[in-house]
């Protein structure tokens, strides 16, 4: 069972251990957790879970479906829709229920075109004239209304949500809820459990100190179909699907691929991908920000071999700085230097060592697909890197 211990705080003279709210009290009831939420969005952990979700503007509380109020929804302007529901959970039986509500919610919005959630989130708010587009353009106005209308009707129909039970004395008996959770992970939403423990610091300020207790893993196993404005869950026509498990985030990314270079070049760059997670033990991050990346990493996530880019360009990141960590500098090197061999590129030095990459001739980058064409040669190239390092590891 995991244990979570009260920040101490820590002056030039003195160190001291904050004090926890109870939980129930006046000061932390599920309707004060709904107003943090709704004043502080920020406070979720919201990129670490699915970075495509971060940036969250709060919409509303209470908002009204077929099956009843959520207590909080979240809008960013990727169009992406973050849904909570807050809770203080006394048992588990209690914790299964408040699961079971959240996805309830998520199928009824699911059914729903953005005017008719505008519309809700509107009646929410007390019958503001401000619309979805308004609310999320304050902190964004660049944003062009009609692609965003757009993006978010796309992720509404697909059922493209964040879904997140917030609260606090999720900690014990937490983890028997992963088999369970993971019943969920069919849909197109990501589902999370965040615990927010509060702490008095003085009389005026609290700490909130988020924590991420688990979520779920596998997200395409089969889709959202709306039909007569009901949600309903039918089998993936796409025989990747059950390859491996991918989050949201991961999905959107190679769905971004596909539109700048092509299905064939996203396919080929999810099995590679997928080819290199399985034999080689490494792992797929998504980049946070506007535009989504996808960081291709050692198992402990120190050492980058690609940070391919959504409009399909491949960059690198760190690769010789986190070789000379380990004093072994030329590992670094030598790849990159060996990559640019395979492509017939460069390797560009005019930046910090943190950003060297490989490019071309005129130091552009060069697109995944010409990396592809040398899919085993790369493959080969970064297994060569990883055993040299575990070798100079081993032996330091």
């Amino acid at each position: 069972m995991k244990q979570h211990t009260a920040p101490v705080l820590i002056g030039p003279d003195s160190a001291a251990t904050l004090k926890r709210h109870d939980l129930g009290s006046s000061f932390y009831d599920e309707g004060r957790l709904q107003q943090l939420i709704h004043e502080h969005p920020h406070m979720l952990p919201i990129g670490e879970i699915e970075p495509a979700f971060a940036g969250a503007v709060a919409l509303c509380r209470e908002l009204p479906t077929e099956s009843g109020a959520c207590d909080n929804v979240l809008l960013n302007e990727a169009g992406y829709l973050t849904i909570v529901e807050c809770k203080l959970w006394r048992n588990p039986e209690a914790r299964r229920k408040v699961v079971a509500q959240i996805v309830d919610y998520a199928k009824d919005i699911a059914a729903w075109d953005y005017d008719e959630l505008e519309r809700r989130v509107m009646k929410a708010r007390g019958g503001t004239a401000e619309g979805l587009f308004a609310l999320v353009a304050r902190g964004a106005p660049d944003l062009d209304e009609r692609e965003f209308v757009d993006r978010v009707q796309r992720n509404l129909s697909q059922a493209r949500f964040l879904l997140l039970i917030v609260g606090d004395g999720i900690r014990e008996n937490a983890e028997g809820l992963t088999e369970f959770l993971q019943r969920f992970g069919g849909y197109g939403f990501s589902l999370a459990l965040v615990e927010l423990p509060l702490y008095q610091l003085d009389e005026e300020r609290t700490v909130v100190t988020p924590r991420v207790l688990m979520r779920t893993t596998e997200i395409v196993r089969s889709v959202i179909q709306v039909d007569d404005r009901r949600a309903v869950v039918v089998a993936p026509t796409d025989p990747r699907v059950e390859s491996r498990a991918v989050t949201n985030t991961e999905r959107i990314f190679y769905e971004r691929l596909a539109s700048a270079s092509g299905a064939a070049v996203a396919s080929a760059v999810e099995a590679f991908v997928g080819r290199l997670i399985d034999q080689l033990g490494l792992i797929a991050l998504p980049g946070r920000g506007k535009k989504i990346s996808l960081n291709v990493k050692s198992a402990d996530d120190r050492f980058n071999f690609a940070s391919i880019q959504e409009d399909g360009q491949v960059w690198f990141f760190g690769i010789v700085n986190k070789t000379e960590e380990i004093g072994a500098r030329e590992i670094g090197e030598d790849y990159l230097e060996a990559l640019a061999h395979l492509v017939g590129g460069q390797v560009n030095r005019t930046t910090s060592p943190w950003s060297w990459s490989v490019v071309r001739r005129r130091g552009e980058y060069l697109p995944i697909a010409e990396y592809l064409a040398h899919e085993q040669a790369w493959f080969d190239l970064i297994e060569r890197t990883l055993a040299r390092i575990a070798e100079h590891e081993e032996g330091s």
